[in-house]
């Protein structure tokens, strides 16, 4: 089973990435900016490198918990599951780099707020795979050394 103190601080964090990625989707949809501007660009590539620095974070932990795991007492779809998570996680980082890069004056491209739209819609679906993990490790004792 997951240590709660593991599950606790996991489950915080998960929070903290929400309301991140929350913030960012408001900003992307906004016509108008919260500072002021109609672009956005400022608020946008303000809200990109806070996804970005948590995306790293949030993705740190969770795989220092499935590397500190004992690989023996976990099923082999547990085993693959993670990996293709693992691989996810890679691919998060290089699209939210690519799109700190993009980020320019005067203002976000149509293009480039589709591209944003794209990573936080499968963001959303990545995070409900890891919960659905995480639900399983819990309450159907699939990894009883997390």
């Amino acid at each position: 089973m997951v240590e709660s103190s593991s599950a606790g601080a996991l489950s915080i964090e998960h929070g903290a990435l929400r309301a991140t990625a929350i913030a960012l989707r408001g900003r992307v949809e906004a016509a108008r900016c919260d500072c002021g501007s109609d672009s956005g660009c400022v608020c946008l590539r303000e809200g990109v490198e806070d996804l970005h620095r948590r995306l790293l974070r949030h993705f740190a932990a969770e795989e220092a918990l499935w590397h500190s795991m004992d690989a023996g007492s976990a099923d082999w779809t547990t085993l693959r599951w993670i990996a293709r998570l693992e691989r996810e996680h890679d691919e998060f980082r290089r699209r939210t780099a690519e799109i700190r890069v993009e980020i320019s004056e005067p203002g976000p491209s149509p293009a480039l707020r589709s591209k944003l739209r794209s990573i936080l819609d499968d963001l959303l679906e990545h995070e409900l795979s890891e919960a659905r993990l995480f639900q399983r490790s819990v309450f159907e004792g699939r990894n009883a050394s997390w």
